[in-house]
Order: structure tokens, then C-alpha cells, then sequence
């Protein structure tokens, strides 16, 4: 089985949860109080729940590059800190180049290599 075979299938066991996130580069933990999730679907599609909403979109991977294209979501509204926290998220999800896939970790970084998005191991599915 190819490596980018293996990747893509550990990418779609699982459904990620958001345990970090900065787009300077400097992560910071998600307040316990919000649950950020990324779920990969086959090659192409991805969809999870927002602070506030749920979204959608499609992503594009070669190797060990990733990039997310065509987001949409519902358009709730919530509290201002869930607005700001999903707003920020959708701007480093645009931000994405490549990933690193561990046991139980997937980071996303920039092309410059500096982390914007440590996701966990949620739940197998």
C-alpha cells in the first residue's frame, strides 16, 4: 500500500478535533467551552462543526500537501468570542499547505512550515 494511501485513509478514520490553533505560528489551546472538528470524506470532501456553525468544502492533497478550497457554512449567530473563534479558524484553514499525519495528532502548517492547526484524534469512525 502507498504512503499516500495509508495518509489519505488515517486522515478519513477519524474524526479531528481542534486542541490548538494561531496563525502567527504561536498556538494557543481552544477554550474548553467550544469544539472545533475537521472530518475528511473520500478524497475530496471535507465537513465538521465550527464554534458556532457547521461547514463544508472540498480539499485537494499530493503527497503531503493539503490545501482547503470552497468553504461554506450555515450562518448562525452566536456569542461574539464563537464568532471570532470561527472566523479565525476559516482564515487558517485558507492558509494551509501541507500536514503531518501521527498515531493520534494531525498538524497543519503554512508554506513557510510553521504550525496553524493541531487537530486530535476524536472519535474512529
Amino acid at each position: 500500500m502507498a504512503i499516500n494511501q495509508v495518509q489519505h485513509e488515517g486522515l478519513n478514520q477519524h474524526s479531528w478535533k481542534l486542541a490548538e490553533m494561531g496563525l502567527s505560528g504561536a498556538l494557543r489551546p481552544i477554550p474548553p467551552e467550544f469544539t472545533i472538528t475537521l472530518q475528511f470524506e473520500g478524497e475530496s470532501r471535507i465537513y465538521g462543526a465550527n464554534a458556532c456553525n457547521r461547514y463544508f468544502g472540498e480539499c485537494h492533497r499530493d503527497g503531503s500537501h493539503l490545501r482547503f478550497q470552497q468553504i461554506g457554512a450555515t450562518r448562525m449567530m452566536c456569542s461574539e468570542p464563537a464568532m471570532a473563534l470561527e472566523s479565525e479558524y476559516f482564515a487558517a484553514l485558507e492558509h494551509v499547505e501541507t500536514y503531518q499525519l501521527q498515531a493520534d495528532q494531525l498538524a497543519l502548517y503554512d508554506d513557510q512550515g510553521k504550525s496553524l492547526l493541531i487537530f486530535r484524534n476524536g472519535v474512529a469512525r
